[in-house]
């Protein structure tokens, strides 16, 4: 079977190639270089490498992921990085949602029914879910490519809602460096889901639906996926950079405001 039935692909959407691009050449060479050094060593401690590809010429905003039990990839597509709506904090989250997929562990998506590629131990995908993914973007990625940068002036021009900024002072303290990454990560994952064009989210009407059973299957809504991201920003545990790929319970903030939220995950489910 090809290869390509083997990726999870976070973005389908259809651009043209735009005349002037956001996020320039250079910009992605050099988020990529800090992305490697940190990312590398997680992926030999796995066993593996870590390796990038690029479909410059392709104008689809598509990003995907693909692990084959060793190593592990991620493709990004001309259309993701060129579009003149993509930020570079929007890039970061993008491109920390595939990392999620290899790295976020459990839960994990099921394996599709007619894939014949690498599967796990248990019959499931090698790759984390979609809800999971946004969370460990949120709550990891995007917080250890963020370090260290000038965050006021990455946040520069920006709005930056009052729930945003009340919940993140409350879980990090005001005017502190984790407080205004927290406000980069909120709006980074804002501006990943309006990608194609505006969509109907804000910060101020969480998804408010309780799953039966968690989501491992399927993305969230798209509202549901910015409250995962935005919890993951809030979740104050110290975590590893490779989750448990079996025990959803190991990483992550099992209650409060970084906890998952229930519009796709159910903690009964694993207690």
């Amino acid at each position: 079977m090809n290869r390509l039935r083997g990726l999870f692909v976070s973005f389908v959407l259809f651009l043209s190639l735009p005349l002037s691009a956001a996020v320039s050449e250079s910009e992605l060479e050099s988020l990529i270089e800090k992305v490697n050094r940190i990312y590398q060593p997680v992926a030999k401690q796995a066993g593996g490498e870590l390796f990038f590809k690029f479909r410059r010429e392709s104008s689809l905003a598509v990003a995907s992921a693909f692990a084959d039990g060793k190593n592990f990839w991620v493709t990004i597509y001309g259309g993701f990085y060129l579009s003149p709506r993509q930020t570079r904090d929007g890039l970061i989250f993008g491109i920390c949602h595939e990392l999620g997929h290899l790295f976020g562990g459990a839960p994990r998506r099921p394996a599709p029914f007619d894939y014949d590629g690498p599967i796990a131990h248990d019959g499931q995908s090698l790759l984390s879910s979609e809800g999971q993914s946004d969370y460990y973007a949120g709550l990891v990625c995007f917080r250890e490519i963020a370090a260290g940068e000038d965050h006021l002036e990455s946040l520069k021009g920006r709005h930056i809602p009052d729930r945003v900024i009340q919940e993140c002072d409350r879980a990090w303290g005001p005017n502190t460096d984790s407080a205004r990454i927290c406000y980069r990560t909120a709006l980074a994952a804002f501006d990943l889901l309006n990608l194609v064009r505006d969509f109907p989210i804000s910060f101020d009407h969480p998804d408010t639906r309780i799953v039966e059973r968690t989501n491992s299957y399927s993305y969230p809504s798209r509202q549901c996926r910015l409250d995962t991201a935005f919890a993951g920003a809030l979740c104050q545990k110290r975590s590893r950079k490779r989750f448990n790929s079996d025990d959803p319970l190991a990483d992550g903030c099992m209650g409060g405001a970084g906890a998952r939220p229930a519009c796709w995950f159910r903690l009964m489910d694993y207690l």
